[in-house]
């Protein structure tokens, strides 16, 4: 006779989040200041997060969470926003 267990295990990540020796929770500073200057860019081009996501050919929420500093963003999305925003992707990094 045979016996298979299964278990579900549920795992919520928060890759903008890493937890210090004392157990505080910490934002990783360059996603956040990367979310914080697409956000200008966004709103200095009058753009909403839905009008940049449709434009760069990301999904809405996904664009939310970048703009909040939890996303690690691949090459690719860095490129579409870029173009999006009409801007070149060294613009991104550059502080305000």
């Amino acid at each position: 006779m045979l016996l298979i267990v299964c278990s579900l295990i549920v795992y919520i990540a928060l890759p903008s989040i890493f937890v210090t020796e004392q157990g505080q929770a910490k934002f990783h500073p360059q996603r956040v200041a990367f979310g914080n200057r697409v956000r200008e860019l966004r709103e200095a081009g009058g753009l909403s997060q839905e009008q940049l996501a449709d434009l760069a050919g990301i999904h809405r929420t996904y664009m939310s969470s970048v703009e909040r500093g939890q996303r690690n963003l691949g090459i690719d999305n860095i490129l579409a926003i870029a173009k999006a925003l009409g801007v070149s992707p060294a613009r991104l990094f550059e502080q305000s």
